[in-house]
């Protein structure tokens, strides 16, 4: 018990941020269908993907290697690492810049989307405001300041909604509105780490040597991501591209009630690992026996949780996003089937970043994110709304159905 007990207050800080971050996602788009309209979050919808496939690269080959390496450096040269990493953050902070002001003139997603040139100026500054406030907030976790990190989430995220409601009442229904209270909520959050830029110490002389050092730890760390972000994200991007910004409001309102399961998965991330580690001591089938029995154990209640969003789909609809969005009941119903599969890979996720075995991670993503980018559009195309459904579905069930058979593979092999 005592264990137990130490255990939980040492993730108790970096579990409770987890959930403010995911709780405001989840709140910001509760609030831009409330204080606007379907459409409008549909538009949002679009940028906040981008936005999130921006935050996947830089924490793949930024904030991840920064976390892995900050450790092992020694107190004397954490300065001149620090530095050196702050400096890569800038160049791709320019990068983004570049490619986000110049990808409209493109004939791929965004020339199609007329609404790209009205908020490409405020999502531009939120995203590279947002950049430097992550950075400077894994920063505080390398340093171990997770009380911290919790109190200036809890304030800058209290402050973005509070500054949202406010607009609805005295400024004009706009999203840029939405992107610059963003934007200096974010800021705000940078600012209170400021002092590591009074400790800056550039070596020019170990920049290339840090920048390999990042770049070998962070490459497939990022392909990964993006095949993830790809796999589980196109499906919506295509949809908004084809069908309009209303049907990618709806994807997106269904979807982030179906990502409550993220909640469960936060707190996975902080119990399975050790565990899974402490079986590697005894054999691999020790592991296999561990992550089925756990499936088998806990998978009944995330079918309650399937069900009870079925049979109350209307309700939750109404409850959350109001009458304008409760017709589209049968969209909800149809994505919480995608839940026991999602739940599925979870364990067999954490299980092979324990093992250090990403690649399974890796190629688990890669076909469904090729089938995504083959028939995606012709599917959306030709069967609509309830094509895209079926596709977002499909896709998670093809997912699970290959981390499950690497899962089981890998172990036969190594036992």
């Amino acid at each position: 018990m005592k264990k137990i007990l130490s255990n939980l207050k040492n993730i108790k800080y970096p579990f409770l941020d987890q959930i403010i971050f995911s709780g405001f996602n989840f709140l910001l788009g509760l609030l831009i269908i409330r204080l606007f309209d379907l459409k409008i979050f549909g538009e949002f919808s679009y940028f906040w993907l981008v936005y999130l496939l921006i935050y996947t690269i830089q924490n793949s080959i930024i904030l991840t290697p920064l976390i892995s390496k900050y450790y092992f450096i020694p107190q004397i040269k954490k300065k001149n690492y620090v530095s050196s990493i702050f400096l890569i953050q800038i160049f791709f902070c320019l990068i983004l810049f570049i490619i986000l002001n110049f990808l409209h003139y493109q004939n791929y997603f965004f020339i199609d989307i007329m609404f790209y040139d009205k908020y490409i100026q405020s999502f531009t500054l939120m995203v590279c405001a947002s950049q430097f406030y992550h950075f400077s907030r894994k920063l505080l976790y390398c340093e171990k300041k997770f009380k911290k990190i919790f109190f200036i989430d809890l304030i800058i995220y209290s402050l973005s909604i509070f500054f949202l409601i406010l607009i609805n009442y005295k400024f004009n229904k706009d999203l840029n509105n939405v992107f610059e209270i963003l934007s200096l909520t974010y800021f705000l959050g940078f600012l209170s780490n400021f002092r590591f830029l009074l400790k800056i110490e550039y070596l020019p002389r170990n920049f290339k040597k840090i920048f390999k050092q990042n770049y070998d730890i962070g490459k497939w760390l990022t392909v990964t991501a993006v095949a993830q972000w790809l796999s589980n994200n196109l499906w919506m991007v295509n949809t908004g591209i084809i069908l309009g910004a209303t049907s990618l409001g709806v994807l997106r309102a269904c979807q982030s009630i179906i990502q409550v399961l993220n909640i469960i998965y936060q707190i996975l991330e902080n119990i399975l690992p050790e565990k899974i580690t402490s079986k590697i001591k005894s054999n691999k089938t020790a592991i296999f026996i561990f992550v089925i029995n756990f499936i088998k154990i806990n998978m009944k209640y995330i079918l309650l949780l399937t069900l009870l969003i079925i049979l109350f789909s209307k309700i939750i609809l109404n409850v959350l996003f109001g009458e304008e969005i409760m017709n589209y009941y049968l969209s909800l119903i149809i994505l919480s089937l995608s839940l026991p599969f999602i739940f599925l890979r979870y364990p067999i996720n954490i299980a092979f970043k324990s093992l250090s075995e990403t690649k399974y991670i890796f190629f688990s993503n890669l076909v469904p994110t090729i089938v995504t980018l083959i028939l995606s559009r012709y599917i959306i195309e030709n069967y609509g709304f309830h094509g895209s459904l079926f596709g977002i579905l499909l896709n998670q069930i093809l997912i699970s159905s290959i981390m499950f058979s690497f899962f089981i593979n890998f172990l036969k092999i190594r036992t």
